[in-house]
């Protein structure tokens, strides 16, 4: 399925996974599509994707976001805390 179509289907979620579950947005997408890469900018998360960036809003651009590997250990857990939700 391609990304912007599987995006589309979760879309009833948007206030879900643009308010505080951006983390989990990214966490469904990495189910679906194995290759996805986590990328952050201290405040929102997208996923990359063979080379595009998506949220739950659809396709956006990566200006200004590194992946999450690069940041700090305590920078990921505060990731966890504030754009992780359980699921719906």
């Amino acid at each position: 399925m391609e990304v912007l179509e599987f995006i589309k289907e979760h879309k009833a979620s948007i206030s879900y996974f643009m308010e505080g579950g951006c983390f989990s947005f990214y966490l469904l997408l990495k189910q679906e599509y194995p290759q996805a890469q986590c990328y952050y900018d201290m405040d929102h998360i997208i996923t990359k994707i063979d080379g595009l960036y998506y949220d739950v809003t659809g396709l956006v651009f990566g200006d200004g976001f590194l992946p999450l590997e690069e940041y700090s250990e305590s920078t990921k857990r505060r990731i966890m805390r504030e754009h992780y939700k359980p699921k719906i």
